[in-house]
């Protein structure tokens, strides 16, 4: 889960709103109330390969992606409500029928709800680093969940991570390699500005510097 702080979202909706409601409530889709396990198909209208984004925040990078790929079905998931219903909003005034936005728990969503070999791709941006060594187990990437994302994945498919903690970006690399992902160059499909988090944008602009790594399951 991106970290982020609650207070920081201000999230008022217009009196006149312009948008399609409708559509807004098709993307914040209540997943608890779907039969498990999910079907992708069904929840999104449509076949087309499947990019998870976990704990996005704001929205930055999962709304310019889907703007960017049309063809590809995005979804988010996120803990915190506000940045939930702001992310559907946003989503829905840009008319982005390729998004959904869950909330809950991801990795109990994944471990409970995802098919094995369904999704194409994880975006995984700023989690949370919990840096107090006591709390280190609150972290998102240990090994338990890596072998989740290691099972959703399809053959082929990519995780795609980024900290600016030292230490955590050596964990995550210890989990997912363990957990059978190859580590492999980034993808620079995602290098530009436009997918630059609200978190990136702030370190880089501080100066900090950011760790990427991404992780291939083995497959065609």
């Amino acid at each position: 889960m991106a970290r982020i702080s609650i207070r920081s979202i201000r999230y008022r909706r217009p009196l006149n709103p312009t948008w399609d409601t409708e559509l807004e409530q098709q993307i914040h889709c209540h997943i608890e109330g779907i039969e498990a396990p999910l079907d992708f198909t069904g929840l999104f209208q449509r076949q087309a390969p499947l990019h998870v984004e976990i704990g996005f925040g704001k929205g930055r990078f999962l709304l310019a992606a889907a703007e960017r790929f049309p063809e590809t079905n995005w979804l988010g998931i996120e803990y915190a409500p506000p940045c939930v219903a702001l992310a559907a909003e946003r989503a829905a005034r840009k008319g982005l029928r390729n998004v959904r936005i869950a909330r809950g728990v991801a990795e109990d969503i994944i471990t409970a709800r995802f098919p094995a070999d369904t999704v194409a791709a994880y975006h995984i941006y700023f989690p949370d680093p919990w840096p107090k060594k006591r709390h280190h187990k609150r972290r998102l990437i240990k090994p338990p969940f890596a072998v989740q994302l290691a099972r959703t994945l399809e053959p082929g498919g990519f995780v795609n991570t980024a900290t600016d903690n030292s230490e955590y970006f050596e964990e995550i690399i210890a989990a997912c390699t363990d957990a059978g992902l190859a580590r492999r160059d980034v993808p620079d499909t995602y290098a530009d500005d436009a997918f630059r988090t609200n978190f990136e944008i702030r370190f880089l602009t501080q100066g900090q510097p950011v760790y990427r790594a991404a992780f291939r399951k083995p497959g065609p």
